[in-house]
Parts: structure tokens; sequence; C-alpha cells
């Protein structure tokens, strides 16, 4: 739309009509950002399950030894020469990263947040942020 200037009472509404236009069109952006980030939530939800599971937190290095000799004990007494190679891979790594993770989360032990995860009878229950 183009509008043609004589007058500064011209060039006055122009902006007007324009500074108008940039917050309607503003208001528009946040409405669509609110909604998309709305749709991805539950993405960013896996994402950050998918993240505790395959990088171990750096926050406290004992502990996390702590863990991962714990687990590489207690997985010992359970494998056998039955169980394939790729079991005896990934489920370590994936226990070690889990529980490093749960367990340097402030103020929550991993009973409580495996509680906050699952609802009654095993189901899955929606974490509100």
């Amino acid at each position: 739309m183009k509008t043609t200037i004589d007058t500064y009472k011209d060039l006055v509404q122009e902006e007007r009509r324009l500074k108008q236009r940039l917050r309607m069109q503003k208001a528009a952006l946040r409405d669509h950002y609110h909604a998309l980030t709305d749709k991805l939530a539950p993405v960013e939800r896996i994402a950050g399950m998918v993240k505790n599971a395959t990088t171990p937190s750096v926050k406290n290095p004992l502990l996390n030894t702590g863990i991962n000799l714990g687990i590489d004990m207690l997985l010992r007494g359970f494998y056998t020469s039955k169980v394939g190679w790729i079991p005896k891979l990934v489920l370590p790594f994936v226990l070690k990263n889990l529980s490093s993770n749960l367990v340097s989360k402030k103020g929550k032990g991993i009973l409580h947040t495996f509680k906050s995860l699952f609802g009654k009878n095993g189901k899955f229950k929606k974490q509100q942020h």
C-alpha cells in the first residue's frame, strides 16, 4: 500500500498508521511464538530425557565416580554369557548417565523423581513447569 505524503499532517498520519501496524505485527508474532512453544513442549521434554540418558552430569565428579562404580558392581552380577553385546554396552551407559543426572538434581531424590515422572498405576504424568 503506497501512499503519497504531501503535507506534514499526512506524514504524521502515516507514522501513526505504521506504528499501529508494527504493534499489531508484534502482537501476532508473540502469539505465534507462544503457540509454537506450546506445540514443541513435548518434543523439548523428550529431548531433555534423551539428554539425561546420553550425557552425565558434570556437577559432582566424585559422586559420578561412585555412581559409576556402584552400577558396574551391580550389573556384574546380572550379566551372563547369554546377554548380547549391545545390552552390555548400552545398559551401563544409560544407567550411569540417568542416575548421575537424577542424583545431581537439587532437593530431589531418585525415588521422588520417579514418583513425579509416573502417576498412578505407572501411567506417565505430564510435568508442570
